[in-house]
């Protein structure tokens, strides 16, 4: 299944803003639901690098899997695949590699639909990280309507920082690049 979508970051002010521009939008609040995302690379994050997001999406008690290949930047456009998952496993293998799970990143989603477009609206928490991220769906050829329709939210977009999948990325690298020594930290001695 073929995906375009366009992505807006946003701080906290602007998570505020957008929410009331698309309750008023859409004369009423969108359907809100809970993401866990299960993200899975090589060592390497060799994947990553492909362009491929492989993840596991829990909404509630059901787990699907999904194969997500971007198309780099080139466009807002992705291909997707999806396989079915009875149990979170460790490791799956894809391609004749082994990918180990990473972690999870958490996202409150906000649904909105309105002028043939998906609006939803993104709180995220990942790592000790939390940002916000507005994601317009459309359908093909109708992109310029879809960042038309961001821009007449009024609300100011930050620059882009990557998707989902690369945040999450550069957050597990500096926890893997770091370590604290508790007592340094807080100024206390290591006694019992």
């Amino acid at each position: 299944m073929n995906e375009h979508e366009l992505k807006y970051m946003l701080d906290g002010a602007g998570y505020d803003a957008c929410m009331k521009a698309l309750c008023d939008k859409c004369k009423e609040c969108g359907t809100e639901r809970l993401i866990i995302n299960y993200y899975y690379d090589t060592a390497a994050r060799a994947l990553h690098k492909e362009g491929i997001t492989l993840r596991i999406r829990q909404i509630g008690d059901r787990l699907q899997g999904q194969i997500k290949r971007h198309d780099k930047g080139a466009s807002a456009d992705s291909n997707e695949s999806y396989f079915e998952v009875s149990e979170l496993p460790s490791a799956i293998r894809f391609e004749g590699r082994k990918a180990k799970l990473l972690g999870a990143l958490v996202n409150k989603r906000t649904v909105f639909k309105a002028d043939g477009m998906e609006f939803d609206l993104d709180a995220v928490s990942y790592l000790g990280k939390s940002d916000y991220e507005l994601e317009i769906e459309f359908a093909e050829g109708k992109e310029a309507e879809a960042h038309a329709a961001a821009i007449s939210l009024g609300v100011a977009f930050l620059p882009k920082r990557g998707g989902k999948f690369s945040r999450f990325l550069k957050a597990l690298a500096k926890i893997e690049d770091s370590v604290i020594a508790p007592g340094a930290v807080s100024g206390e001695g290591d006694e019992l």
